[in-house]
C-alpha cells in the first residue's frame, strides 16, 4: 500500500491537507487504487477540475501524476479563506483498471460533512474530456435526471427514451437483437429462448443509453421463468393464450394491438381484492442486470408490467370499462382496486432491487380530452394514482406518470396527489410546453419535447424547431428531460433523431439562452 501512496505522489504536505480535509475516506481508499503507469488520473471538486496544463482530449501521458494533487491545496484554501461551498465528487482514474469515487461534502460553519460515497470498479478503458481550471466538469447522467426531478439547473438538460423501434436500435448498435423485436421476441419465448431474451434485453438497455447520450434509462419486466410452449394460433400474427383470450399481432407498429375480452364479466368474477399478490422473483433480472451495469452512472426507471389505474386490458376492454363507469361502479371500483394492489407489489419489488423511478403508463385521454371525463377520471382514477404515488415516495423512489393525449382536465388532479414527473407530451394536441411551465412549472417535471409524428415525417428544421421551443420555455430553472412524445417508433429517420440530440448539444447548457 505504502509502494501505491509513492506511486501516486503522496507527499508530506498532501498527507497533512488529505488528513485535515477528506480524513480516512482517502486514506482508507485510495490505496486500494491500481494503475498502469500510462493511466491519466484526474481529481474534480465542485464542478471544477485544476490541473497544471489542459490536455487534449483522450491524451495519454507517461505517468499518473500530472495533477501533483494541486486540487487538494485549492480546495483547502477555499475552504478556508473563502468559505464557499465545496462539492468534492471524484477521483478517475483513467487506464488498465478504473474506479469512480464518489464523495459529496458540504461545508457549513468551516465544518466538512461527509454525506455519501461509493465504489464502482470497471475493467474497460475509460476516456473523459479533460478541460482546463475553471471549465465545468459534466455531472453523471444520474446526477442530471435527480437534479431537474428537483426542479434545479444542471449542466445540461438530460436527455432519454422510453422505447426505440428494433430496427433503429440494430442501426444505432450495429447488430441483430432479440429484445423487443416483435413477433421474432415472442416465437423466441414460446421456443424456450427466454434466457436469451433475458440477456439481450440487458446488453441493448446497457449498450444503446450510452451510444445516444442518454442520461436515464427505463427497464421493463422480464418474461417469467416458467415453461413456454407455441399457443394455438388463429392466423399469421394472432393466437390464443393459455387463458382463452386471443391477442392480435401488428407488425408495423412492433407490438399487440388488440385482444379479445369477457364483456359479461361480473364483479364477482373479478379476483379478490384482499388476496396477496406476489411477483415470481425471475421477472426483476432485467431490471438487475441493467442496475449491476448502470446505476452507477445512469438514473433507472422501471415500467411497470401492469398499472391497474385504468385495468381494461386485464378485465373488459376499455369500451365496456367506460360503459361501466355509469352503469356498474362496484365493478370499476373492485377492480381498480384489484389491479392497483398488484401494481403495488410490483412498486415495491423494482424499487428494493434498486430502480430509482417507477413509470406507470396507462392512457387516459385521446387527442380531444380525457376519455372517461374529468368527473369520473376523479371519481374512479385518480386515488388508483394517489395510492400508486405515496407506494413510491414511502420506498424513496420517484414516480413518473405516462399518459399521453390531451391531459389538460388531469394535470391539477396528478399534481395534487403528488407525482414527480409526467411523460407523454403531446405538443401539436395543445400540450404546449411554456403554458405547461407557466402553471405546472414548480411542481411537475416534464418529460417530452418533440412530437412523434414530427420525428417520423418532419424535416430536421421541424425537429430542432420543437425541441428548442420545449428547452427555451420548460428547461430554465429545471424540470425538463428532452424526450419524444412517446418513443421512436417505426419509420423515425435517424437524421432526425440526431438534429434533436444536436439541438440538446448546443441549446441545453445552462443557463439556457434561446432567442
Amino acid at each position: 500500500m505504502k509502494e501505491i501512496a509513492r506511486s501516486l505522489s503522496f507527499s508530506g504536505r498532501l498527507a497533512r491537507i488529505k488528513s485535515r480535509i477528506v480524513s480516512s475516506v482517502i486514506r482508507s481508499d485510495i490505496e486500494q487504487l491500481r494503475t498502469e503507469a500510462d493511466g491519466v488520473v484526474s481529481l474534480r471538486f465542485g464542478r471544477y477540475l485544476h490541473r497544471p496544463a489542459p490536455l487534449r482530449e483522450n491524451e495519454r501521458i507517461g505517468k499518473p501524476n500530472i495533477l501533483e494533487f494541486g486540487c487538494f491545496e485549492q480546495f483547502a484554501h477555499m475552504r478556508r479563506h473563502e468559505g464557499v461551498f465545496i462539492d468534492f465528487r471524484t477521483i478517475r482514474v483513467v487506464g488498465i483498471e478504473s474506479i469512480d469515487y464518489f464523495l459529496e461534502t458540504v461545508s457549513t460553519e468551516r465544518r466538512v460533512h461527509r454525506q455519501s460515497e461509493s465504489f464502482r470498479y470497471s475493467g474497460m478503458m475509460l476516456y473523459s474530456p479533460l478541460t482546463p481550471f475553471g471549465s465545468e466538469v459534466p455531472m453523471l447522467p444520474r446526477e442530471r435526471v435527480i437534479a431537474t426531478l428537483r426542479h434545479e439547473e444542471s449542466d445540461i438538460v438530460p436527455m432519454g427514451e422510453n422505447h426505440v423501434h428494433p430496427g433503429l436500435v440494430e442501426k444505432v448498435l450495429g447488430r441483430k437483437i432479440l429484445y423487443s423485436r416483435g413477433f421474432d421476441e415472442l416465437n423466441a419465448l414460446w421456443d424456450g429462448r427466454r434466457e436469451d431474451i433475458v440477456k439481450d434485453s440487458i446488453n441493448v438497455l446497457t449498450e444503446l443509453p450510452k451510444a445516444l447520450g442518454w442520461d436515464y434509462v427505463r427497464v421493463p419486466a422480464s418474461p417469467k421463468k416458467k415453461e413456454y410452449t407455441h399457443p394455438k394460433m388463429t392466423g399469421p400474427n394472432s393466437w390464443i393464450d393459455e387463458t382463452g383470450r386471443e391477442f392480435h399481432f401488428n407488425p408495423e407498429v412492433g407490438f399487440e394491438v388488440g385482444q379479445s375480452y369477457n364483456t359479461d364479466m361480473t364483479v364477482d368474477e373479478l379476483p379478490d381484492e384482499n388476496e396477496a399478490f406476489r411477483v415470481h422473483d425471475s421477472e426483476l433480472d432485467g431490471i438487475r442486470g441493467v442496475i449491476a451495469n448502470m446505476k452507477k452512472t445512469h438514473f433507472v426507471i422501471a415500467r411497470l408490467p401492469l398499472d391497474g389505474t385504468f385495468p381494461y386490458k386485464q378485465t373488459i376492454g376499455m369500451e365496456e370499462l367506460l360503459v361501466r363507469m355509469i352503469t356498474d361502479p362496484d365493478f370499476v371500483d373492485k377492480a381498480v382496486k384489484v389491479y392497483v394492489n398488484r401494481s403495488i407489489a410490483y412498486i415495491n419489488a423494482f424499487l428494493d432491487a434498486g430502480a430509482d423511478a417507477i413509470m406507470t403508463t396507462d392512457d387516459y385521454a385521446d387527442n380531444r380530452g380525457l376519455m372517461m371525463g374529468k368527473d369520473r377520471f376523479l371519481r374512479y382514477i385518480l386515488p388508483g394514482i394517489e395510492r400508486q404515488a405515496d407506494a413510491v415516495h414511502k420506498k424513496g423512489g420517484y414516480f413518473i406518470k405516462h399518459t399521453d393525449g390531451n391531459v389538460w382536465d388531469a394535470l391539477d388532479g396528478l399534481v395534487g396527489v403528488g407525482i414527480d414527473g409526467w411523460h407523454g407530451i403531446q405538443p401539436s394536441v395543445g400540450m404546449d410546453f411554456k403554458l405547461l411551465k407557466e402553471k405546472y412549472g414548480k411542481k411537475l417535471c416534464f418529460f417530452g419535447g418533440v412530437n412523434c409524428e414530427t420525428l417520423i415525417s418532419g424535416s430536421v428544421k421541424d425537429v430542432e424547431r420543437e425541441a428548442k421551443y420545449a428547452i427555451k420555455y420548460a428547461a430554465p430553472g429545471g424540470g425538463l428531460v428532452l424526450t419524444s412524445g412517446n418513443g421512436l417508433e417505426n419509420g423515425v429517420p435517424f437524421e432526425n433523431y440526431e438534429a434533436m440530440m444536436r439541438v440538446r448539444k448546443e441549446f441545453g447548457r445552462f443557463p439556457i439562452s434561446i432567442h
